[in-house]
């Protein structure tokens, strides 16, 4: 049996993975929305009140929306964010 230390690592290895995978897959949908809406990141970061370099963090998976910044984009596409989830978790499925 392995000692519990030597299990950490590969288990908060996985979740890292995990997590960076989803933040790759939330941008990569943040920027197709965008496109297909033809706005600009400046125009969705005016929309959600944020900086656009923080749009172009999400959209290069650098960084990881919070629950309320889905929210505001949610609204700023005009769609609901168990949408703008859902569409993160079809990628991911496919």
């Amino acid at each position: 049996m392995l000692p519990i230390g030597s299990v950490l690592p590969l288990v908060s290895g996985i979740a890292f993975d995990f997590q960076k995978m989803v933040e790759k897959l939330f941008g990569k949908v943040l920027r197709q929305i965008r496109e297909d809406k033809k706005m600009t990141q400046e125009k969705l970061a005016e929309l959600a009140e944020v900086d656009r370099t923080y749009i172009w963090r999400l959209e290069s998976g650098r960084r990881s929306p919070s629950l309320s910044m889905i929210f505001k984009l949610a609204d700023a596409f005009k769609m609901t964010p168990g949408n703008l989830v859902d569409k993160v978790n079809k990628l991911r499925s496919s």
